[in-house]
């Protein structure tokens, strides 16, 4: 599970595998000026793929106080992860330095995903439908050196969405990683949690919490924010880096229940992946 959390994991692979260079260009990115991820607050439209959980805004750490500061380790996992059990949609934001990389998705247990994710100076729209994942790069990729490779492979790629299904692209995998970060398997974890250590209420972003720390799956413990106003959700989560050292990663959850749509991009837009990625083994 905490692999799935990683900050930066997914972007630092997916680099990696499209052979992005450490140097990049100043020249602007499409993603930034429109592509954006639904707000907390309101929903992205009336056929959303979320739904259901907080009726609130969307965001734990909002309302009357809970009280669950006052429970058991253990018990404040379990109230907390009974709490995002109905929940069906939430958003995952990490936070990270240059290097490190960024992401704000949305995503649901419908197996759809929609968002952002950065490296460095280079920005990506991320789609996920079911098993179907599109990636579409900023414009700074494109004069990036790895950008240049590609379109000398491929000259129609420029300015479309490399697509194929999760499982047969390495780079399409590892990008979509964080879409994986759902509600359910959240509240799995929080409900199945062993060892739990509580720690001193604080504030994070604003938001009043009690730190509860663990290990998910067997993996290196991770520390999470639950909220003490309003439902009891996990606002924040802190873990130690898998691939990078001793660096910590913190990711944003929020938007919980918030409904968002989901629209494939079109074959005009869209370019198969292995056009221009190579023949990679399966990451299933």
């Amino acid at each position: 599970m905490a692999r799935k959390f990683g900050i930066g994991t997914a972007a630092v692979i997916a680099v990696a595998a499209m052979g992005l260079s450490a140097c990049s260009s100043d020249s602007g990115d499409d993603s930034k000026k429109d592509d954006k991820v639904a707000s907390d607050k309101t929903s992205a439209g009336d056929q959303g793929n979320g739904g259901g959980g907080d009726k609130e805004d969307g965001s734990g750490g909002t309302g009357s106080p809970n009280g669950i500061e006052k429970l058991s380790g253990p018990e404040i996992a379990r109230k907390s992860g009974e709490a995002l059990s109905s929940v069906t949609s939430m958003r995952v934001k990490t936070v990270g330095a240059k290097e490190q990389g960024s992401t704000d998705l949305m995503t649901d247990t419908s197996g759809n995903c929609l968002g952002t994710s950065s490296f460095q100076d280079l920005d990506f729209r991320v789609i996920k439908k079911g098993e179907q994942v599109w990636l579409k790069p900023g414009d700074s990729y494109w004069t990036d050196k790895a950008g240049q490779q590609v379109l000398a492979k491929e000259p129609r790629a420029k300015g479309k969405y490399f697509q194929g299904e999760l499982k047969s692209s390495i780079t399409l995998g590892l990008t979509a990683a964080l879409c994986l970060a759902q509600p359910d398997t959240m509240s799995k974890s929080l409900l199945s949690a062993k060892q739990v250590t509580k720690g001193a209420p604080t504030t994070v972003d604003g938001k009043k919490v009690v730190p509860i720390t663990f290990a998910m799956s067997g993996e290196k413990p991770s520390t999470v924010h639950i909220a003490t106003e309003g439902k009891p959700y996990p606002v924040s989560l802190t873990q130690k880096s898998d691939l990078q050292g001793d660096l910590q990663g913190r990711v944003g959850l929020s938007g919980f229940g918030v409904r968002f749509t989901v629209k494939a991009p079109s074959a005009a837009e869209s370019i198969d992946v292995s056009k221009v990625e190579g023949a990679y083994p399966s990451t299933g």
